[in-house]
């Protein structure tokens, strides 16, 4: 029998499938998309580059599906084991529209619904990638976490030392 930590560990070394949907000429917009194997459910991932500027709003969801509420959190939340190859996947996606954009900025949110512990224990594992993204890629990283929401805010390194960032 597998430990949790292979099982974790596997699971995060095998993504699904994922189709990227935007056009590779399109400057403005990154997005891709991928269906779970057993609940067929779809998730997206779509990027905009806000004012041309190398500066990416970043949002991953349920596509099909069931919906959001304070007890169903739509990314995560209805996926139970599948959530950890739910995760690997948006993060491969994430790498790619990286990888083939050299964004500037990029910003995301994790939203905090209600009191459901899926919505709380969100926020502890995008805290989690966004750490370890930062740090393999040479960006500095910013935290704002409130009450219904957490942020997630990447500035390059480079640019970081030009800009007053408080």
């Amino acid at each position: 029998m597998k430990s949790f930590t292979s099982y974790i560990t596997e699971a995060f070394n095998k993504p699904y499938k994922w189709k990227q949907t935007s056009k590779r000429r399109d400057t403005k917009r990154w997005s891709a998309e991928f269906t779970t194997t057993d609940s067929k459910l779809k998730y997206e991932f779509n990027s905009i580059d806000l004012y041309g500027e190398e500066d990416w709003d970043v949002s991953f969801h349920l596509k099909t599906g069931p919906k959001y509420s304070d007890t169903n959190m739509g990314i995560t939340g209805t996926a139970g084991a599948d959530a950890f190859r739910i995760l690997a996947t948006v993060r491969a996606m994430f790498m790619e529209f990286v990888s083939q954009n050299d964004p500037n900025h990029i910003e995301f949110v994790a939203e905090k619904y209600g009191d459901s512990p899926t919505g709380k224990a969100r926020s502890p594992i995008y805290t989690r990638f966004a750490k370890e993204f930062a740090k393999t890629n040479d960006y500095d990283l910013k935290i704002n976490d409130a009450s219904h929401q957490t942020a997630y805010h990447f500035w390059r390194k480079k640019l970081a030392k030009k800009k007053n960032r408080n």
